[in-house]
């Protein structure tokens, strides 16, 4: 069945992006974030996440007179179980495309997830939206583009040639997320040079850890990357705990394609783009970031990284970086920063409770 979702693939190289043709989309930290309007208020940031469900944050439902109501139990990447409540919103707009009658989790999004990102994150378009067709992803071009009513090819993944079931996660910033019980059963899979645990995604139940190597080949069919940076997931509980999964693949890699698939068939297409070779930005500083309040606060720091060796500890808040300013709005620029070539040095003033603030230099390096 791949002659319908490749035609669609191959359209969007041929499309002069008029407002048919999709939406565009930001890339921010790997995630895919989308203008969207919901009851006709709006807009609002979402980011587009085929790994889970419609997630609306309880400040924007109520700003919409969503009612809501019920109970659900939520299990994200991280360890802790968060309740939620559900709301249904009855219009639901990306670009010129309407989607009826959503239902939505209403739990927080701008204080969890959201606080990774950097600008305000509203919530989630899950796959209940994105699998109402088949959904096309073009990461070169920036553009979200929904074909209702296509069929899409199916295929399975392969971690250094090993046959493994993969969920093709946009709403992950990271390449590939191991999971623990596959890489037990696999374990020549575990690469001999790997970091510290430390923390590795950030989202509904917290946060989420593992440790950092490379993997050897990460194969979809005839397409293969090789060397892939990958988080090796130490998670007991919550999602990166299944049994029925080997791998979580995320916007790292996908950003690398122009992607489409039928999520209710477990479906997908790749076509590599213009950034196939392109080197994926890799952290040098052991540093995980998040928003608190009005300031970026570290959240994790790897042993054995430059952050590390400088004497940063969670907790600690970033209040200046080369000298300038650091607003939690910068979060992005401020990773990339921190993304730098080998042996660059960068410049922190970092804020301490009960102490002066202090400026130091981070060495960045790699450290796998």
């Amino acid at each position: 069945m791949l002659g319908p979702l490749l035609a669609a693939l191959l359209a969007l190289g041929s499309q002069q992006h008029s407002p048919a043709a999709g939406v565009p989309m930001q890339l921010v930290n790997n995630h895919v974030v989308v203008s969207v309007t919901l009851n006709g208020a709006g807009p609002f940031r979402f980011i587009v996440d085929s790994g889970a469900g419609n997630v609306i944050d309880p400040a924007v439902a109520s700003a919409i007179g969503a009612r809501v109501g019920g109970s659900v139990r939520l299990v994200g990447v991280g360890r802790a179980v968060q309740r939620g409540r559900t709301a249904v919103v009855h219009r639901v707009t990306i670009g010129a495309t309407s989607f009826a009658d959503q239902r939505f989790v209403v739990a927080a999004s701008r204080s969890t997830f959201g606080a990774a990102e950097g600008p305000t994150v509203d919530g989630l378009i899950g796959r209940d939206i994105i699998g109402a067709g088949v959904t096309v992803f073009d990461y070169a071009n920036r553009r979200l583009t929904f074909h209702a009513g296509r069929d899409a090819v199916s295929g399975r993944g392969k971690l250094d040639d090993i046959d493994a079931t993969c969920a093709i996660d946009t709403g992950s910033r990271l390449n590939v997320t191991v999971l623990g019980r596959f890489a037990e059963q696999h374990p020549g899979l575990m690469p001999a040079t790997r970091s510290a645990i430390g923390i590795d995604g950030y989202g509904i139940g917290g946060a989420a850890y593992g440790r950092l190597g490379r993997l050897k080949k990460l194969s979809f069919g005839s397409l293969s990357l090789h060397r892939v940076v990958a988080d090796f997931s130490v998670q007991q509980r919550g999602a990166f705990a299944s049994r029925r999964l080997a791998a979580n693949v995320g916007g790292g890699v996908l950003r690398h394609f122009t992607l489409a698939f039928d999520m209710p068939h477990h479906r997908i297409a790749l076509r590599p783009n213009a950034d196939i070779n392109t080197p994926d930005a890799v952290d040098r500083s052991g540093l995980f970031l998040v928003i608190r309040g009005p300031a970026v606060t570290v959240l994790g720091v790897r042993a054995q990284t430059p952050a590390a060796h400088a004497g940063i500890v969670p907790g600690d808040r970033i209040v200046r970086a080369q000298g300038r300013p650091v607003r939690p709005a910068a979060l992005p620029q401020l990773r990339a920063l921190l993304d730098g070539p080998p042996d660059s040095r960068v410049r922190l003033t970092i804020a301490r409770a009960g102490r002066m603030p202090r400026t130091l230099e981070l060495k960045l390096r790699d450290y796998l």
